[in-house]
């Protein structure tokens, strides 16, 4: 039966085509497209002296895969206030959202006016290697004892997006994979039934 799919050269030809399809589509089940978004809901912030603010970052990842982030160079500019960051590395994976959470402690003896800015680096980590600059993040917090607050602090957001594709196993994959065998079987086939079918050379 199978000698009928690869003995005409008709028939060899929609094999060959079959088999460059098959190729074209096996990278859409290898890699798909991705999307990371990291952003600072709100950078600016009023507190009282003695008061904890808490600031966050978001990591919200589609499709894609696990990916690490590490936090780098914190600078403080102005003061000596008590910050804290509930973690240094976070991982991403795919689909899912993260965050991390920056505290800042306001002294007892804050005044008005009193600023703190707070800047750092979050890196990209992939296996070894760090990529710079991938996502940054900026804190600011100005003290006002009255109450209510009189100080208008304008939100700063800050998103950061990237796309990109990235390597992904589809649990179709073994379709094309036995579709790509069995065209090469077919057509290994088809070339043996063609040598045997050639006339022998004419003897001298």
């Amino acid at each position: 039966m199978l000698e009928k799919l690869y003995n005409s050269q008709k028939k060899i030809v929609i094999i060959i085509v079959i088999l460059l399809i098959t190729f074209l589509l096996l990278p859409s089940l290898l890699y798909r497209p991705y999307e990371m978004n990291r952003y600072v809901p709100i950078r600016n912030k009023i507190g009282k002296a003695g008061e904890t603010i808490e600031f966050e970052m978001i990591f919200e990842q589609k499709n894609g895969i696990e990916r690490q982030y590490v936090i780098r160079n914190i600078v403080i500019y102005e003061g000596d206030w008590n910050v804290n960051n509930n973690i240094t590395s976070i991982y991403v994976q795919p689909d899912s959202t993260e965050m991390i959470y920056i505290t800042i402690k306001i002294p007892e003896n804050a005044q008005n006016g009193d600023e703190y800015y707070l800047d750092f680096d979050c890196f990209e980590k992939e296996d070894e290697a760090e990529r710079v600059n991938s996502c940054g993040g900026s804190f600011t917090v100005t003290v006002d004892n009255r109450d209510p607050p009189e100080i208008e602090v304008k939100p700063g957001h800050g998103s950061i997006n990237s796309s990109g594709i990235s390597p992904y196993f589809s649990p179709f994959l073994f379709i094309p994979l036995i579709v790509i065998i069995f065209c090469l079987y077919l057509l290994i086939m088809a070339l043996i039934d063609r040598r045997h079918r050639l006339p022998p050379a004419p003897s001298r």
